[in-house]
């Protein structure tokens, strides 16, 4: 960015001018129908009026991060191109860049395992799970195996959470203080004094816990006033909805 205003200031044309208009409007775009602040949605933007559209409804505004790399990679090349006397400076500048491109290689990968569960398992879902229930399945979302149980049950399910994924997250489950901590599979949080009640609040009756994460076996033991029974590698806590 330091390269990219430094040309701007020194070197100005109307393909750099239309450039920058090109990346502000991505940028505005890429932050989605509202703006995102410690994973709350506040103020409305202007992608908001997109999601009423067809087709783009199911848009994810997030990759227009793309096209605001892409104005910046050309943005660049102009300050390298614009001063024979700069230019070493400009080079300094994208070599040091580099070293934020490495990546981080233990936040790489899929996060859950999508592996194939135990036929007993599976036995024990079809058993619990009526269909059309509202399923609370730990860890959350993306994080645990919610979503391949629902797809082993054809989705005859729901979790409260939403899936962890696609265009249409669940931004409305996800105002909710313990919906948010859940989702973001944050083991730290108070759940002792709000679980229960939010299990309540929407209609969940049964909390299904991989046993291969006995951590959130501990949170929810500790949380609600049932007890849980292990059964098929599944930790099955049956509450009132």
């Amino acid at each position: 960015m330091a390269i990219i205003l430094t040309s701007a200031l020194v070197h100005r044309t109307r393909a750099q001018r239309a450039l920058w208009v090109f990346l502000l409007v991505a940028l505005l775009f890429s932050f989605g129908p509202r703006l995102k602040v410690a994973g709350f949605a506040t103020v409305p933007l202007p992608w908001e009026l997109a999601t009423r559209v067809p087709g783009f409804d199911h848009a994810l505004p997030g990759r227009f991060s793309a096209f605001v790399f892409m104005a910046a990679t050309v943005l660049v090349a102009v300050a390298w191109s614009c001063s024979e006397r700069r230019r070493w400076l400009t080079r300094a500048g994208v070599m040091t860049s580099i070293v934020m491109l490495l990546p981080s290689y233990a936040g790489m990968g899929v996060p859950g395992d999508s592996s194939d569960p135990a036929p007993r398992t599976v036995d024990v879902l079809r058993d619990l799970i009526d269909p059309g229930e509202n399923v609370l399945v730990l860890p959350s979302g993306q994080n645990g195996p919610g979503m391949r149980w629902m797809d082993d049950l054809d989705f005859a399910f729901t979790m409260p959470t939403g899936n962890g994924g696609g265009a249409r997250t669940p931004e409305v489950l996800l105002t909710d203080p313990v919906a948010f901590a859940l989702f973001g599979g944050d083991t730290e949080f108070d759940y002792s004094g709000s679980l229960a009640h939010y299990l309540e609040r929407n209609g969940v009756s049964l909390v299904l816990i991989d046993s291969r994460y006995p951590e959130w076996n501990d949170i929810v033991a500790d949380a609600l006033p049932v007890a849980g029974e292990l059964d098929g590698g599944v930790w099955v806590y049956e509450v009132s909805g």
